[in-house]
């Protein structure tokens, strides 16, 4: 059995969460999430890279936060900020809060910034989401 860490626990429930929003995208997002959940994030990529492309906000998030934690795949620093930031854009207070975890522990290509990480931070209590 894979030891998982408590970082990589929470990075994949807020996965997870980001996919229990009710709209019609809902199916592809629960099998995108179960499937990180499963760590065949190539699967996930394969789901939410579409929806990403076609601006559904909850997939531009799930998408940057698969990059961001790199479950099964490497990290992709680029990748992460492109798509968290376009979720952002779009509204999306997961991704203001994902934006925070990312700045506040920096991942390989973006390094920890407390000033951009309280930003973030501001911008995910301001979006509602309080537990940042």
């Amino acid at each position: 059995m894979d030891l998982v860490t408590r970082d990589e626990k929470n990075q994949k429930r807020a996965i997870l969460f980001s996919a229990l929003e009710r709209n019609e995208y809902q199916q592809p997002l629960i099998k995108a999430a179960y499937a990180v959940f499963l760590n065949q994030s190539h699967l996930a990529i394969d789901l939410l890279k579409p929806l990403a492309d076609a601006a559904i906000p909850e997939a531009m998030c799930m998408l940057g936060a698969v990059y961001q934690a790199g479950a099964g795949i490497n990290t992709d620093a680029e990748l992460a900020l492109n798509y968290l930031l376009q979720a952002l854009e779009a509204g999306n207070g997961v991704a203001a809060h994902n934006l925070f975890n990312l700045y506040h522990k920096g991942i390989e290509g973006i390094p920890a910034n407390e000033e951009t990480c309280l930003y973030y931070l501001g911008q995910a209590r301001q979006m509602g989401m309080y537990h940042s």
